[in-house]
């Protein structure tokens, strides 16, 4: 079972400052434990892995990025994104990401912060071992953001997970919200 994160502000961190930025109310949202998480979003929030190769295998295509806003401060990066499949453009997840560039080499630093590359496909091309390890779990209405994110015409229940990055020896490289769009069936069958 995984621990339940009470603040909004801990559950949709780093997402969370960019809402500030902008002056925009974060969504409500509604901490849930991994069982509650129905199908098919359990397959694809519930686990250990990153979300760049999860989401390639259930869509059988690459991850392309869509970069929305980047903020550098020192040796933090923090980017909000929305994934797409590679082929057909579609939007597969929305979210933001938090990254600790002085966990990584030059070379892997390079290529964050170009910011074309989902971190996970970053992190595999560069060898580096990792883990992700979910915090929490978290349903909500669509908001303004996400229905843009995902081009959805009304309020719609969406799903999503805060989790932490860890390196092959525990240390934290970084820590993202991951919002998946309404999925009527599975992609992959």
């Amino acid at each position: 079972m995984t621990p339940l994160v009470h603040r909004v502000a801990d559950l949709m961190f780093p997402l969370e400052e960019f809402y500030s930025d902008r002056g925009d109310m974060v969504p409500q949202v509604e901490a849930i434990d991994g069982s509650e998480v129905p199908a098919p979003y359990r397959e694809l929030l519930v686990h250990e892995r990153d979300m760049t190769s999860t989401l390639g295998e259930y869509y059988g295509q690459n991850i392309a990025l869509r970069l929305l806003e980047v903020r550098r401060d020192g040796d933090w990066l923090r980017r909000q994104v929305v994934l797409l499949t590679a082929v057909d453009n579609q939007p597969i997840e929305y979210g933001a990401i938090r990254i600790d560039l002085s966990a990584f080499d030059l070379a892997a630093v390079r290529k964050i912060v170009e910011c074309r590359q989902p971190l996970g496909s970053i992190l595999h091309a560069c060898g580096v071992e990792h883990i992700c390890r979910p915090s929490a779990y978290f349903r909500f209405q669509s908001d303004l953001a996400t229905r843009v994110a995902f081009g959805l015409p009304g309020p719609t229940m969406l799903y999503g997970r805060h989790s932490v990055t860890y390196d092959g020896n525990g240390g934290t490289l970084a820590e993202v919200v991951e919002i998946l769009p309404p999925i009527e069936k599975c992609q992959s069958a």
